[in-house]
């Protein structure tokens, strides 16, 4: 009588693969650019709560992707598009040299074009979590006007002498600065938070 084959006892994940993505504000000049590596297990609510950290925001708005001509995001009344709370990266077709939209508050409007630079297989012997790859500037504050508020706030705060600098560095905090991202603590931040279930 033959054996009985062995059940596999390996991960069905593990033949799972990586999405090497970069993610740019548009219509910024110098650009605010993010560089992730993401699961293609993750769903796009749990993209969407990567790229709130990754850019500072607070979510505390709306958002959506837009992916070959479906809109994906949480469900609300009279909504017609595709839940982002089930649709997983690895079930969308997004291919790598291809591009989709993410959008975040819609009063405010910041609109992120994310790339995908790369799809490989997950590498043995690593935690199977998002990784902030790089990045460049400092997120736009939320709540700060849009692309215009934004380009304000800056204005303001790189001179001492206007009448609203004070005001407007009272607002985003004494550590604000366009100009510099910490690519190490949003990193940190962005790993742990998803190794404790946050993301």
């Amino acid at each position: 009588m033959p054996a009985a084959k062995k059940r596999s006892t390996r991960d069905p994940r593990a033949l799972s693969h990586e999405f090497l993505l970069r993610a740019t504000v548009r219509d910024l000049d110098p650009p605010i650019w993010r560089g992730l590596l993401v699961p293609d297990h993750f769903t796009l609510l749990r993209l969407h709560r990567i790229l709130q950290l990754a850019f500072g925001w607070r979510d505390a708005h709306a958002f959506e992707f837009r992916i070959a001509g479906t809109v994906y995001s949480e469900p609300f009344e009279d909504f017609n598009g595709e839940d982002a709370r089930t649709a997983t990266l690895a079930s969308l077709p997004i291919l790598e040299g291809t591009s989709f939209r993410y959008a975040y508050d819609f009063g405010d409007r910041w609109q992120v074009e994310l790339q995908v630079e790369g799809r490989m297989p997950h590498a043995e012997g690593r935690d199977r979590l998002p990784f902030l790859l790089g990045g460049e500037r400092a997120g736009p504050p939320d709540d700060c006007g849009g692309l215009p508020g934004y380009m304000e706030l800056v204005k303001v705060l790189d001179d001492p002498e206007h009448p609203e600098h004070q005001a407007m560095r009272d607002w985003v905090g004494a550590d604000y600065d366009p100009e510099l991202f910490d690519v190490y603590a949003v990193g940190n931040a962005i790993t742990l938070t998803a190794a404790w279930g946050g993301v």
